[in-house]
């Protein structure tokens, strides 16, 4: 799912190159670059700021975007970066993309983006109509492979996507995969206003663990999680998981921010098993309680505490140890564990006490060593050993013991992309017509021009008005149309009553300002000439 979002900002870049060129052929030139305030669903909170460097695009004689490359950069409200990229165009068109995710709450690069778009049809609006975006992640510090894969887009609208897991992260071969449809889902454009989507996860042996239904709200914020787990040698349902998040506050990039999230887990045939509420505070996990049943009756209670903690963009902890801490169904404390995770969010090592709940009177010390465990892309164990040494606190004797670990064979890493493509259908082509019609005041003179790009079925696309005031453009209002030709996607006002273009040379201010579905604020951008 991060990588459909992650295109999303690419996506609105070319929108904006489309709308730019727009009047480069007017004024025969593109502006340096552009400051811009994005806004939250609600279209009121700041999201996030961006900068866009168009100092390295190429035009053509008549004024249309042929090739170079545009750089972009976007910080959160407190001047953090939020990611860097570059978009390299072809035939005025998005060839590839390369984006660095920041961390979210330490510096550094968590992961690498790259994103090709040559086997994909474009629309005359900028927006992809078919064929698939080719996907490959990195880790940040390290440049190992985490993922690639495709997402297929069909009539102008995201259809599936198709990723491979590589464990350990680009040493390992392929470890596992996920299939998501978005069948379900309600997009207006690339934004995602209810519905559902599925993600299937198979490990190397393309057997299902896991079968997700993740229901939206009408803002691009999740709302529930159905889970499903299997055994993968016998495809038995084991458990079931249903996450909720009604009583999670989301920031304006519909990340979490505060509140809690209810996680439910039933055994096969539904029977409860145990229930967890995990509370955040400043975006990430400040505690989880965990209560588990046996025979629908409270048997036990487990309290999680991430005082102190790091995270990294997944919200897992990092470089940092949780103090967990167990109760019988008494309330009566029954173990104290210390649990320290590597930099990578996989655990290192563990130490649990065991207490008699009714003395407080340590029995047993576990230690758990994770130095020799493989684990995979989930920060599961899929290989090596762990040590166990478990230590009698009443006659100090110690018995130590070797878990090992094992998982499907990875397969080799070397296997083409064609291995996600070969299902794929040809991306189509898609037909346009468009019309120009000339609008004249009483004096018969021209006030405005309307260009309208209609899709093969009569439905528009676009529609571009240029209004002009002695006989010089002096806004234009561009819309582009959702999939089904009625409801307005995007809306762009573009002010140009502040670019001078006289004595050959072009200076001044452009502003513009996008609304999502013509009616909420998306965003307001300043580009300097």
């Amino acid at each position: 799912m991060n990588a459909t979002h992650e295109l999303s900002d690419h996506l609105e870049a070319s929108e904006h190159i489309a709308n730019v060129s727009q009047l480069a052929g007017e004024i025969a030139s593109l502006p340096k670059n552009a400051s811009t305030t994005h806004y939250g669903p609600d279209g009121q909170t700041v999201a996030a700021y961006s900068k866009t460097d168009y100092a390295n695009l190429k035009l053509s004689p008549e004024g249309a975007v042929q090739g170079g490359t545009l750089s972009h950069t976007s910080t959160d409200t407190d001047g953090r970066p939020i990611n860097s990229s570059t978009l390299t165009f072809t035939n005025g068109k998005v060839a590839s993309a390369k984006t660095d995710i920041h961390n979210r709450f330490a510096s550094g690069v968590a992961k690498q983006v790259e994103a090709d778009f040559t086997n994909v049809r474009w629309t005359p609006a900028s927006t992809i109509h078919s064929g698939q975006v080719k996907f490959s992640s990195r880790r940040g510090d390290t440049q190992r492979l985490r993922s690639d894969g495709v997402v297929t887009y069909d009539n102008e609208q995201i259809a599936t996507g198709a990723f491979r897991h590589y464990s350990p992260e680009g040493q390992g071969g392929v470890e596992g995969y996920t299939d998501i449809d978005y069948s379900q889902t309600k997009f207006i454009g690339d934004r995602i206003t209810g519905g559902y989507f599925s993600v299937s996860s198979k490990n190397a042996a393309r057997a299902e663990n896991a079968q997700s239904h993740v229901f939206m709200t009408s803002t691009g914020a999740i709302d529930q999680i159905h889970t499903k787990n299997f055994d993968p040698a016998t495809a038995q349902l084991k458990s079931q998981v249903l996450t909720e998040f009604k009583n999670t506050q989301f920031n304006a990039r519909n990340k979490i921010s505060g509140g809690e999230a209810h996680y439910s887990v039933s055994d096969s045939n539904n029977v409860i098993q145990s229930k967890t509420v995990v509370s955040y505070q400043n975006g990430v996990p400040s505690n989880a309680v965990t209560q588990n049943y046996v025979d629908a009756k409270l048997h036990s209670k487990v309290v999680s505490s991430y005082e102190g903690a790091a995270f990294d963009n997944e919200l897992r902890a990092i470089n940092s140890t949780v103090h967990t801490r167990g109760y019988d169904a008494n309330e009566k404390l029954t173990s104290m564990t210390d649990s320290t995770y590597d930099s990578h969010g996989a655990p290192s090592k563990t130490q649990s006490r065991t207490l008699d709940p009714d003395t407080q009177t340590p029995l047993f010390l576990t230690e758990t060593d994770y130095a020799n465990t493989v684990f995979n892309y989930r920060r599961k164990p899929i290989g090596g050993h762990a040590k166990i040494t478990t230590t009698n606190l009443q006659d100090s004797s110690t018995v130590e013991t070797v878990k090992n670990f094992t998982s499907p064979t990875a397969v080799n890493a070397a296997i083409e992309a064609s291995e996600l493509l070969a299902a794929s259908a040809q991306a189509s082509t898609p037909q346009y017509a468009t019309h120009t019609s000339t609008m004249k005041n009483a004096d018969g003179q021209t006030t405005a021009y309307k260009k309208t790009i209609a899709r093969s079925d009569g439905s528009p696309l676009k529609t571009v008005i240029t209004n002009l005031a002695d006989g010089k453009p002096t806004t234009v209002t561009v819309t582009l149309y959702a999939a089904d030709g009625k409801t307005i996607g995007k809306t762009y006002s573009i002010d140009v009553s502040g670019v001078d273009a006289g004595s050959g040379k072009v200076s001044g201010t452009m502003k513009i300002s996008t609304k999502f579905r013509g009616r909420t604020l998306s965003s307001e951008s300043t580009l300097e000439f």
